[in-house]
């Protein structure tokens, strides 16, 4: 019950900092500034609404758990990486001409997939999926094409895993089944994250921002009394839209 508060409790902490941050003076740069038809200045905030998805190259460290429950990885050593697909949303609030602060919410998901050598054919894909709320300080420079360089946290909650297995048949064919796991996993999770790219802004109030992006999940991913120490590791790219306001 603690793990559920501490994560809600999160929660209203980035919303109250994000309040305090909006309230802040803010420069304005010429990618801010346009004139209507009128001939009226109007001047935009620099905040951003954004949302978009997160292609990445995920894999994991696996190592024992010592103690009592420990054994083992046995051909568990053998899983690879993969890629996998996030999506995400969020606001960016401006709190200077050169820094931001980047408040989102994501459905990620990371895994492993491992396949049997030689003519056997069996092969599984493990998925794990969260919800997050990434906490980012970021830093800008440049007018409508901006460098864009961001670092911060992402608090996170299981959701489940799935495992797709493939099973060869008797027969010369293949059966796919797909199990979903919930037990016995560490419900609260934080990942630390940096990224490194540009925002375009393309329109009067559109852009575009494509971001290289590393993170590393910080505890493991499994309970206390599991046999292992999973810990996933993602590289890929966080792309979308920005709307200014």
């Amino acid at each position: 019950m603690w793990k559920r508060n501490t994560f809600f409790g999160i929660i209203v902490l980035v919303f109250t900092s994000f309040n305090y941050s909006t309230a802040q003076d803010n420069n304005v740069d010429s990618s801010a500034i346009r004139v209507n038809r009128k001939g009226k200045v109007i001047v935009k905030t620099g905040d951003e609404l954004y949302f978009g998805v997160s292609p990445g190259f995920s894999n994991r460290t696996l190592t024992q758990n010592p103690g009592l429950f420990s054994k083992p990885l046995g051909e568990r050593e053998n899983e690879y990486g993969g890629w996998f697909y996030s999506f995400h949303v969020g606001y960016r609030a401006k709190l200077h001409q050169l820094a931001l602060l980047d408040i989102g919410f994501e459905y990620s998901r990371n895994g492993e997939f491992y396949d049997t050598p030689g003519d056997t054919i069996y092969s599984y894909k493990n998925t794990y999926h969260h919800i997050g709320i990434p906490l980012k300080v970021a830093f800008q420079y440049g007018n409508k094409l901006k460098l864009h360089v961001a670092g911060g946290f992402v608090p996170k909650m299981f959701l489940n895993q799935t495992t797709m297995e493939t099973i060869g048949t008797q027969f010369g064919g293949v059966e796919e089944v797909k199990t979903k796991y919930k037990e016995g996993y560490n419900f609260f999770n934080v990942d630390a994250v940096i990224s490194l790219g540009f925002r375009w802004q393309s329109g009067r109030n559109l852009g575009i921002y494509v971001l290289p992006e590393a993170r590393w999940q910080l505890f493991n991913t499994y309970g206390k009394q599991s046999s292992y120490i999973h810990k996933s590791f993602v590289l890929g790219i966080s792309a979308g839209i920005f709307v200014m306001l």
